[in-house]
């Protein structure tokens, strides 16, 4: 099966529940999510829980795509002015919900340095594996990216998976940082895209 984009839809509130479901799929090896939930088990009940959080917020403050209603591939993009965040989930362990809050604050100010004026954030973008490399990447990235390039502004993203830096960097990202997150032993590349003047920014 491959990817159309002319399926590709806007979710809302009524969806975060299997966009969640889709994104965990495709997150369920990621090295940050096997940081913040160790054992496999609890990683496979708690992980949708915890991106319904991430997915809730990006409905409400950012714009959330499928590439189709059945949910292959998500992607989560966030606004100027809207960085991310996530809500607490009872469901979810104490200590997972301290690392995932630990990940945000040693990565986020990451993000801050280098983008620290008006840009989109691609906070999560994932395909359910059995259908990764079938198309659905590009379906997801290339209409928002080329929308973004029309509003003259930058896009950040990281990954914490080396082989997505060459995909990202096939749709126009350039590494920024490259790090080992401190008290984690996961390695963070932070990607940037500038369709912009940065001068404009004070920069």
């Amino acid at each position: 099966m491959k990817a159309d984009s002319s399926e590709l839809v806007r979710l809302t509130e009524s969806q975060i529940e299997p966009a969640a479901e889709t994104l965990a799929k495709a997150f369920h090896d990621y090295p940050v999510f096997i940081y913040v939930f160790p054992d496999a088990s609890e990683r496979r009940d708690g992980l949708p829980i915890l991106l319904q959080s991430f997915v809730h917020y990006g409905v409400l403050h950012g714009e959330v795509y499928a590439t189709s209603r059945n949910l292959e591939g998500v992607a989560v993009w966030l606004p100027p002015g809207y960085p991310g965040g996530f809500s607490i989930a009872p469901e979810v362990s104490k200590d997972a919900l301290d690392r995932m809050a630990y990940w945000g604050s040693q990565v986020y100010p990451v993000r801050k340095r280098h983008v620290p004026f008006d840009h989109w954030f691609l906070e999560f973008i994932g395909i359910i594996p059995e259908l990764q490399g079938k198309g659905y990447t590009g379906i997801l990235l290339t209409p928002m990216l080329a929308r973004i390039e029309r509003e003259h502004l930058p896009c950040y993203l990281d990954t914490e998976v080396e082989k997505n830096v060459a995909i990202y960097q096939r749709y126009g990202f350039s590494v920024v940082e490259d790090m080992e997150v401190p008290g984690t032993k996961v390695r963070s590349w932070g990607m940037l895209i500038n369709t912009g003047p940065l001068e404009d920014s004070g920069t």
